[in-house]
């Protein structure tokens, strides 16, 4: 399915900082709406052709971390979208 720009933008900001624990990156979720937000993740390696979906609930202005202590090693050039009904899907690619 297309973009729903009827839709608006998802109100989630997508951070990355190195794994202190183990190996790649972490992925920092953060809300940056007052609403409690029901995301589903998708993650995806398009080299080692693998991907995983997350679903978690995202607090007024929380934030929610993924990385290797959840059992995903995020490297350079992997694939994240974030799904919400209510909002436009997001799309990233880790630089």
């Amino acid at each position: 399915s297309g973009c729903d720009h009827s839709k608006p933008p998802m109100p989630v900001s997508v951070t990355y900082r190195n794994s202190s624990v183990g190996v790649g990156y972490v992925v920092q979720f953060h809300n940056t709406s007052k609403k409690y937000l029901g995301v589903r993740a998708v993650f995806r390696n398009p080299t080692m052709n693998q991907s995983t979906e997350r679903q978690f609930t995202l607090d007024p202005f929380g934030m929610q971390e993924f990385g290797w202590l959840e059992n995903w090693e995020f490297v350079s050039g992997e694939t994240i979208t974030v799904i919400e009904d209510d909002y436009q899907t997001l799309y990233l690619k880790i630089p």
